[in-house]
């Protein structure tokens, strides 16, 4: 409960928030996996959010970006839970789609409008698959009563 009186729920707007927060988040703090480019003869992959679904590759790794974000362990924990909501709450794959490729553009700053044409898809059917796919993910952490918790907006 808050200091109201009245419990609070997930809206679509804090899932998305707190998504983006943990897509940051674990980008922010996850090493670099594989050879250092700049002594390997290895190319740099040019890795697309889509790819991922609930932000892993194949194999298991996650996109990196440079370090700078303080690592408590409430903020891990929330990440890693975050980050399987998706696959958990959104049954239907091409919604998750979508969702990453939103998730994913938004969190490194690129706009959706550019994922969507590149994808080729309809910019009315995405946002509109994005929106049911967070408002799934609201139910479905209300349903089994997670605790409404900000600690990856800050």
């Amino acid at each position: 409960m808050d200091t109201m009186g009245t419990t609070q729920t997930w809206e679509p707007d804090l899932v998305q928030a707190t998504l983006i927060g943990a897509a940051r988040f674990i980008g922010a703090t996850t090493p670099r996996v594989g050879p250092a480019s700049i002594r390997s003869s290895m190319p740099e992959i040019a890795r697309d959010w889509e790819d991922w679904a609930g932000w892993v590759d194949d194999n298991g790794h996650v996109p990196t970006r440079p370090m700078g974000i303080i690592r408590t362990q409430a903020k891990v924990t929330m990440a890693e839970q975050a980050m399987l909501w998706p696959l958990r709450y959104v049954t239907r794959e091409d919604y998750r789609r979508i969702l990453c490729a939103f998730i994913g553009a938004r969190a490194v700053g690129r706009p959706f409008s550019k994922v969507i044409r590149a994808k080729g898809w309809t910019e009315r059917t995405a946002n509109d698959r994005k929106s049911r796919a967070l408002s799934a993910i609201s139910v479905g952490l209300d349903a089994d009563s997670v605790p409404v918790s900000r600690v990856l907006d800050e």
